[in-house]
């Protein structure tokens, strides 16, 4: 199942949908509503029953249209509210079979943020917040519980963006910088030893970096589109899909 983060109807509303890597056809709807005001990040329950959407909205848009943490049926339907605010990015871990989101957001000062809650909205929990961060985006969560996090033009200087490791409340940032659209994605191989990275390449068209961990090198696999935004990876594959800016679906395996 992939999901559209982003992806808007013909009447230019913010929508979700589903369609089959493995058998093709056309996307299906699975939601069409106001709702949704600008989702930067989506991830599927561990038990196979929700799609959480991470909606950031826009910076002066009224209090009633601040975003959040929102909770499909993974059939399709209204969205209930887990937890308001400036949400970026988002990934989902089974704790004690329970999903537990971990995500990025933008507080009300300004302030980023890395947190985590239960998907029945209780334990909202702060993992980091403030500087180096400046403007975290996709997040993306080891079996142990260590952090890694796009944090999206961290050199305001260059418009690059860095890749934090938090661990033990320490953040380290990795020692490398990339170009990357926004939002940026970020997802672990199912051996957790690269770390894949949705971005630019030289030219500004979408790429999509793989981080060896061990050796903290980089291979750039160049794709087609415009601007990559959100990268998932399968459950159990290692196989990885995106949306670039022109809402075409894309798949590295």
């Amino acid at each position: 199942m992939v999901a559209l983060e982003g992806a808007a109807d013909t009447t230019r509303t913010f929508g979700l949908y589903r369609y089959s890597i493995t058998q093709g056809g056309p996307a299906v709807s699975l939601y069409a509503g106001d709702a949704l005001v600008y989702p930067t990040g989506i991830a599927t329950g561990t038990l196979g029953q929700s799609i959480y959407v991470a909606d950031s909205a826009h910076e002066g848009l009224p209090p009633s249209e601040v975003g959040g943490i929102w909770v499909f049926p993974v059939t399709g339907g209204d969205p209930s509210l887990l937890l308001g605010g400036r949400i970026r990015g988002l990934t989902v871990k089974d704790e004690n079979a329970t999903d537990v989101i971990y995500f990025t957001r933008m507080d009300g000062d300004g302030a980023p943020r890395v947190s985590r809650i239960t998907s029945q909205g209780s334990n909202l929990q702060d993992l980091w917040v403030g500087a180096p961060l400046v403007d975290p985006s996709g997040i993306a969560l080891t079996a142990e519980g260590e952090v890694y996090v796009a944090d999206t033009f961290n050199d305001g200087a260059t418009r690059t963006t860095s890749v934090f490791h938090i661990t033990n409340g320490v953040a380290t940032p990795l020692p490398l910088s990339f170009r990357t659209g926004t939002p940026c994605g970020v997802a672990l191989s199912v051996l957790e030893e690269v770390l894949y990275v949705s971005a630019l390449d030289a030219s500004g068209q979408s790429a999509v970096r793989a981080v060896d961990l061990l050796q903290l090198t980089t291979v750039e696999f160049a794709t087609s589109g415009n601007e990559p935004a959100g990268l998932q990876r399968a459950h159990d594959l290692n196989v990885f899909s995106w949306v670039d800016l022109g809402g075409n679906i894309m798949v590295l395996q």
